[in-house]
């Protein structure tokens, strides 16, 4: 394979499943409940909760950079994809957070 190829495989892979699954991990993992929780503390304690906006931020912005660098149409083209993408990622996340939450019994 070319190594165009390979990029434009890189940021499609990212952009429909790294993202998500990134977000996830760290929601899962790092922010909201395996760290705080081993530690003997409350979810959404030990660490500020403008790093779950970031990665939040991150994880959408990112995908949609990837998702722009694999478009060659025109700018509107380009903008209506975008905006696609990000309410659809927007959707998926909220919901992947939403599921993380109730698997770990923080149901309100």
């Amino acid at each position: 394979m070319k190594t165009n190829q390979i990029s434009k495989l890189l940021f499609a892979i990212w952009a429909l499943l790294g993202s998500p699954l990134f977000f996830g991990l760290y929601d899962q993992c790092m922010y909201t409940y395996w760290y705080p929780l081993t530690r003997g503390n409350f979810a959404h304690v030990i660490l500020p909760e403008i790093l779950w906006y970031i990665a939040f931020g991150f994880c959408l912005f990112s995908g949609c950079f990837a998702l722009q660098k694999l478009l060659h149409n025109k700018f509107s083209a380009r903008i209506i994809i975008s905006a696609v993408y990000l309410l659809v990622m927007t959707s998926l996340i909220l919901f992947l957070a939403y599921k993380i939450a109730f698997a770990n019994g923080d149901s309100l």
